[in-house]
Parts: C-alpha cells; structure tokens; sequence
C-alpha cells in the first residue's frame, strides 16, 4: 500500500472563456422605493404673512369692522369739507395735534343728515371708531392720550355728552323692551311659538336657544352648528339639553379662564310638554334631513316651500336660515301675534326677557351672568327693569293722601319686588303709606329703594 503524499499539485489551467465580465452598473439602495425610508412628514405645514393678515382679519368682528369703516368715512367728509388741503388724507397721516383740532370741531357740529342730535352713545361710539383706526395704523388712541391736545378732544367729547343730555338726548328710545308673561302666553296661544308647522318649530328653537342659553342677536344663531347641543340625562333620569358655546361677543376665547364658560342646560319642561325645549327640540330632530344630521351641518334650516304645504315629512331643507330671516325673528312674531302697546320689540327683547325673569325671582345677579354672558353686574342691572305691575304700586304709594300703618302680605311683597313668596324673606314694615280708602291700603315695599327711620316689623314664611 502506498504511503499517502504531504504534497499537493496546484498548477492548474484555468480557461475564463466562460466568464461573464462584462461591468455591473453599483445601485445605491436608496435608489429603491421599497428599501428607502418613507419621508418624515412635516409637523408644521408652510406659511406666509398673507396667512397671518389673514387670522387677525377672520378675528375681529365683522359689524366692528363696519361701524369703523362708517365712523372714518363721517369724519373724513367733514375734513373734506373744512379742510381741502387734507382732501384724499388718511387720519393716520394727519399729524396729532392738527387730527385733534380737527376732532375738537367735528364734535362741536356733528349731527345728523337731516339736522337732528346724535344720541350721546352715537358720539362716543364715532370717537371710538377713530380710536380704532388710528391704533390699527401705530398711532395713539386720543381717547385715553394724556398729552394736552387729547385731553382737549375728551373735554371737548365731554362737554357735548353734556349738552346733548340736556336738551333730552342720552334717554335710549329705541331700546328694546322685554316681554311680559301676558306676552309671552300671546305668542304660545297665537301659534307663533309651538310645534304645528315648520316655522313655529324654528320661532320655537330660536326662543328656546336665547332663553335657556342666553344667546345674542344673529350671530352667534347663524353660526350654531347641529352637534352644538346634545341631548343627555341626568341622574335621576330628566333629560335636558346641553350647549356648546362658540366665540361669543363676551367670551372671544382670549382670556382662558373668563372665557370657559360652564355648559349651558335647558331642562325639560314636566309640567308643560307643549312648551317643553327638549319635545321641540327631538319633533325638529325627526324632521331634519338624513343628509343634515351631522354635527357640522347648520342649527337652524330653511323650511320647505312646496305648495301646499310639507309632504313625506319634508318639512325643512338641507340649507341653513338667511340671516335675515333669524334677524327679524321676533318683530316678525310679535307683529304676527299682535303685540304691541306702545313696546319696542326686536330679537334682543328675548335676550331681555331672560334677564328680567331671572331677576324677578330673585335669581343672584351671579347666577344670571353665568346665564347671560355678562361680563359684571351692573350690565344686569340695566337690562332689568321695573315691571308695569311693580310702578303702579309705587303710583299708588305716591297717589294716596292718608297716612296709615299696615303690615304687608307675602303676596303685596312679590307684586312689587318681583320676588316670590316662598323667596321672600322679609315682610312688612311700620310704613307711613298713604291710601284715599281702606280698600287702597294694599301697598308694599320696593327693596331697591332706601328707607329712613321708622319701626320695622318682620315675618318669615317657613
């Protein structure tokens, strides 16, 4: 057997004829969209100052912005007029001191086209205006400047505040009155408020909404959306309904905490379904489009206008309300249910009635703003007034000719502060209360008025 070889043959011949040489091009792997990375996406999306200009204008109020515009136009007619060389002159190119002389007699002849005063709140509201503009181009605000040819313009402002009230301005005669129970029963029993046709439904909503929620005039009505007010239950089982307040004139969202306002809720109303907010608002529910039940889709919607009326339960259109529609509202209602006797009657007589009530049953003035929208008290105090009930007992109290001592009732109470009897805690009085007869002896005390000396007698009602 032969032993085994320690030694290798390596010389071999090696034919690369075979070979395939030719070059391959390299290929980076990013070149592959499967085996690159997806492109990180962008947290921030592009932006120019277009954008910017664009948010602040979307901000600020659109009647704001009107009443600006008006106001500058007034005061540049009159510029135009008295001062030629200032023709086509923007306010915020007329140097200070010449803008305030020219200020100073604008307000000494400002009036009306037609030759009549303007109402005190009218010129303060122009001065404003001005204010507005020239701060929107970087120049001072007059109304608050404390260099001398300001404090002139506010003296000046002052003044004519003065003379205007004077001779009778400054009395508010267009302002809107609230309705009364009497009135309101009217428009319930007249059939502008129910259920009985598609616009009696929106009349109804749109009551219900300034009521319960205390919304403002068009605004904030236009803008409601379907899913700003959801239908919950509580625990014990009452169904109410809940609104989510948008931006309001008050509550613009620019103050975090002022501004978070607590959830409005109008609960149902048991002992009157025909009234009751949340029976309306399911019987509006069952009669809206399919197409218009998202929550995005407008509050209130056009109702329909085939002849003859609704049929196959289209009652209502998937197109939202004109504004001027919801802008006329209650003028059209009270018109409609023949109200009248001498009120002023527009949509913020809602809003007004809700205050009043409110105040009536004695309500906290800070438990009505959270209602209400206010931002302080004494915006409450002058939207409440006295009712006709509560001024023909003070008639009566100045009327009478005798003097006589009476202990008054829990009712005599409530008819003149507007308080119920099971609020009011505090009644009778050893008053001097002058009565011509023993009938007319019914009289009672008005809270809000000062009383100086007498002997005071109290009861509670338990």
């Amino acid at each position: 057997m032969a032993a085994a070889s320690d030694s290798f043959d390596l010389n071999f011949d090696w034919d690369f004829t075979e070979l395939d040489l030719t070059p391959v091009e390299s290929k980076d792997i990013f070149d592959d969209p499967a085996a690159a990375p997806a492109p990180k996406k962008r947290r921030f999306s592009a932006v120019s100052d277009s954008d910017v200009t664009k948010l602040l204008k979307d901000s600020e109020n659109k009647n704001t912005i009107k009443k600006t515009a008006s106001d500058v136009r007034l005061l540049r007619k009159f510029i135009n007029e008295q001062y030629p060389e200032f023709q086509n002159t923007d306010l915020s190119d007329i140097d200070h001191d010449g803008l305030c002389d020219m200020l100073c007699k604008f307000l000494t002849v400002a009036k009306r086209e037609d030759g009549s005063d303007y109402e005190p709140s009218t010129i303060r509201g122009i001065i404003a205006s001005i204010d507005r503009h020239l701060s929107s181009k970087g120049r001072m605000r007059i109304a608050t400047a404390t260099d001398a040819k300001s404090k002139r313009v506010q003296d000046v402002l002052n003044s004519k505040l003065k003379t205007l009230k004077k001779g009778g301005k400054g009395n508010l005669p267009n302002k809107a009155d609230p309705l009364g129970d009497d009135d309101v029963d009217t428009l319930w029993s007249s059939g502008q408020l129910g259920t009985q046709t598609p616009k009696t439904i929106l009349n109804s909503l749109w009551w219900n909404n300034t009521l319960h929620f205390g919304m403002r005039s068009v605004a904030p009505h236009r803008a409601m959306c379907w899913g700003d007010i959801q239908l919950k239950t509580n625990a014990n089982g009452r169904r109410y309904l809940e609104y989510n307040e948008r931006a309001t004139k008050t509550r613009t969202g620019v103050n975090v905490k002022r501004d978070s306002n607590p959830r409005a809720k109008a609960f149902e109303n048991e002992e009157d379904p025909g009234r009751c907010p949340v029976q309306i608002y399911l019987k509006y529910a069952a009669l809206r489009p399919e197409n218009a039940q998202t929550p995005d889709s407008p509050f209130y919607l056009a109702c329909s206008t085939r002849p003859g009326g609704p049929v196959d339960g289209q009652w209502f259109k998937n197109q939202p309300v004109g504004i001027n529609t919801l802008g006329s509202l209650m003028k059209t209602m009270s018109a409609a249910a023949g109200l009248g006797d001498g009120k002023k009657i527009s949509n913020h007589s809602a809003r007004k009635t809700m205050v009043q009530k409110l105040n009536d049953h004695g309500l906290p003035p800070t438990h009505i703003m959270q209602v209400s929208g206010h931002r302080n008290v004494q915006s409450i105090n002058n939207y409440s007034t006295m009712s006709d009930t509560q001024r023909q007992h003070v008639s009566k109290i100045l009327n009478a000719t005798s003097t006589v001592t009476h202990t008054l009732s829990a009712q005599q109470v409530e008819n003149l502060s507007g308080v119920p009897s099971r609020s009011a805690a505090m009644i009778g009085s050893h008053n001097q209360v002058t009565s011509s007869s023993a009938t007319d002896r019914s009289t009672g005390v008005h809270f809000d008025a000062p009383i100086y000396g007498g002997v005071f007698n109290f009861s509670f009602n338990v």
